[in-house]
């Protein structure tokens, strides 16, 4: 075969399926579509009534003519901007986002369009005798909406829409003017900064948002004056387009200011920053001195804290008994949650001076020890001991007799400087000497001692630390305090002390 030159091609119905479905996201983003062609097309009235079983969008912009429909609507991709550099849309393919929620009617001027994708990728037209200064559509809805959630769609609609002072819209009848306020100090011939309560950390286009302002900490939002470049959809923006890279960096001298200026944030006000910071969005400077790095305790503390007065020196951790102990040290415990980004914050501004000890936690601390401890030596309420063997006996080495997982386990005296009680899994239960000693009243040491086995039993594996606490073992707790509860009154009927010193003869 010789050398050939062969055009690409097309199949035109699959792509226009793909064009009409596989862009559709949810009915608020297809209303989006209509605004912005609604913008376009110059109208200064908007009217969107929405009910469960229809959607209705009306304005009174410039329409189409027959010439129109034939180029634009009926093609995808022709733009209907007519030319004009300074309107939003580009691709001419927002229409076919609502076709995807119902049979559509479609009148502009005095023509009448109608869309039914169930049944056809064709659309009819009709000449009518009614003239229409706009465009009127209706939506009768595929699958119809709840009552309750009709409220809660406008609202996000509200939310997607920047009116201008030239633009009127109404949602269901009534008059939508947000109260916009302008923050003086940030806006600029290119970006309109503002608050809103409709409008909360988003970036906005030609009046329709496009994008959340993240990570902030901040309820801000912005307007460029001039036009942003977006992606195919109209949805999002190009990241490495000037208009996008321009605007990310005045967002960030937003945030770097604001920052500088704050003085307490909670923790996921101090995430946000940790974020920023990793990914250098503002400079370390600005928040040098402030608190926002999280311990392991969730205490918050600054670089200035880490690098000028280490103490002990400066390590990663998870919250736990060895990072506590640290913590009392004087070492300071960074969480092990934000490990990656204040590795990242140190290459990224050069500090040299924080330096993260190669040692864990549980190296460094002088706690975790549990040791048997001998009966004999017990100098007070010996009696709580016995208690506690009684009720192991009475109800809880009945209910794992047969159990392979948890078995029937001894009750043993111990000490420890981490806990009251604890197991080995498999055939042993501790009760701190310590905490026997501190034991009040007999109705209160008896609850107290049934809680512990609950809990001790709930532990299956040897290593307790390693289990944790997880949502498993609280359900396996919720279970055995559950299964035990109905036999711990006779116990309180039957556990005395006096029947106690008989059996055991203390």
């Amino acid at each position: 075969m010789k050398n050939q030159v062969v055009e690409f091609d097309i199949d035109k119905k699959n792509l226009l399926r793909d064009v009409i479905s596989k862009q559709t996201g949810s009915l608020n983003k297809a209303v989006k579509e209509l605004f912005q062609n609604s913008f376009d097309a110059g109208a200064t009235e908007i009217k969107v009534n929405l009910s469960t079983n229809e959607l209705i969008f009306i304005d009174n912009g410039c329409g189409m003519d027959a010439d129109e429909i034939y180029k634009y609507f009926r093609v995808f991709g022709a733009t209907q901007k007519r030319g004009d550099g300074g309107k939003t849309g580009t691709f001419g393919m927002g229409r076919g986002q609502i076709f995807n929620f119902g049979f559509v009617t479609w009148k502009t001027q005095n023509y009448k369009m109608t869309v039914d994708i169930k049944t056809s990728l064709d659309y009819n037209i009709e000449e009518v005798e009614e003239f229409i200064d706009g465009t009127e559509i209706s939506i009768l809805f595929y699958k119809s909406l709840y009552d309750w959630n009709i409220n809660d769609r406008i609202y996000t609609m509200k939310v997607d829409v920047l009116p201008s002072e030239k633009v009127k819209i109404y949602f269901n009848g009534k008059f939508y003017n947000p109260e916009i306020k302008p923050y003086e100090e940030f806006s600029n011939d290119k970006y309109l900064v503002f608050t809103s309560k409709n409008h909360r950390s988003k970036i906005y286009n030609g009046g329709l948002a496009i994008k959340d302002i993240r990570p902030t900490n901040y309820k801000y939002s912005i307007q460029p004056h001039g036009k942003l470049e977006l992606n195919f959809a109209r949805n999002e923006l190009i990241e490495n387009a000037e208009s996008t890279i321009e605007l990310n960096y005045f967002i960030d001298k937003i945030e770097e200011l604001m920052a500088s200026r704050k003085d307490r944030f909670n923790m996921d006000e101090a995430l946000n920053i940790i974020r920023l910071l990793a990914s250098k969005r503002i400079d370390i400077k600005s928040v040098y001195d402030k608190k926002i790095i999280p311990l392991s305790s969730e205490k918050l503390v600054s670089f200035k804290e880490l690098i000028e007065d280490p103490s002990m020196g400066v390590l990663f951790g998870k919250k736990n008994v060895w990072s506590d102990d640290c913590l009392r040290q004087d070492y300071k415990v960074i969480s092990s949650k934000v490990m990656s980004e204040i590795k990242m914050i140190k290459r990224n501004f050069n500090l040299d001076k924080l330096e993260f000890l190669s040692k864990s936690t549980k190296e460094l601390s002088k706690r975790g020890y549990h040791k048997d401890y001998n009966l004999v030596d017990l100098k007070k309420n010996v009696h709580y001991y016995y208690m506690m063997v009684e009720l192991n006996e009475y109800i809880f080495k009945p209910m794992f007799k047969h159990d392979d997982e948890r078995y029937d386990r001894r009750i043993n005296l111990g000490i420890s400087d981490l806990s009251s009680a604890w197991t080995d899994g498999d055939e042993n239960i501790w009760i701190s000497k310590n905490y026997i000693e501190g034991l009040g009243k007999k109705e209160e040491a008896m609850l107290e001692l049934w809680r512990i086995l609950c809990h001790e039993y709930s532990h299956v594996v040897r290593n307790t630390v390693s289990h944790g606490h997880d949502w498993q073992f609280y359900e396996d707790f919720e279970r055995m305090v559950s299964n035990s509860l109905m036999f711990l009154a006779h116990c309180t009927r039957y556990i005395k002390r006096n029947f106690l010193k008989e059996k055991y003869g203390f």
